[in-house]
């Protein structure tokens, strides 16, 4: 009989089972290797003063964020989620979208819920977050604390 607890990694013939807290992926041993953090395209062009372009997105549907993708025309697509309805599902999927194309995504959260959506919505995929109706510096911090979990 197996124990609940799956070990941290094991060697099966052609795959390796990685178990990460909130995660379970199935690998191939020769893309192990190649796991890494997908880089963030938009902040290196803003770093280097080049200038962007992009899109507001209102709808969550991930056939309209591949239309935007397969123009090639643009540098990111960004989810307007305070003036669209969505769910934490439709974000995932948005994300995957953009993926494809190597397209960042940002979302621009409401004042409310700012610090839960900001969560989940870097857990989805995004690579960026833009608060609005940011007032004062303590509104700031909250911003900063919210993205930063060392801060």
């Amino acid at each position: 009989m197996r124990s609940a607890r799956a070990p941290d990694s094991f060697r099966g013939a052609e795959r390796t089972f990685w178990a990460y807290p909130a995660a379970v992926c199935w690998c191939s041993p020769r893309s192990i290797g190649r796991l890494r953090m997908r880089p963030n395209e938009l902040r290196a062009a803003l770093a280097a003063s080049r200038p962007t372009v992009g899109t507001h997105l209102h709808s969550t549907w991930p056939s309209v964020v591949e239309a935007v993708g397969h123009t090639g025309m643009l540098d990111y697509a960004e989810f307007v989620a305070e003036c669209a309805p969505f769910d934490l599902f439709s974000l995932e999927n948005l994300c995957r979208a953009a993926e494809l194309f190597d397209m960042p995504a940002i979302i621009k959260a409401d004042q409310e819920p700012r610090r839960f959506l900001a969560q989940r919505a870097i857990g989805a995929g995004f690579q960026g977050v833009l608060f609005a109706d940011v007032r004062s510096v303590d509104d700031a911090r909250e911003c900063v604390c919210a993205v930063r979990p060392d801060q």
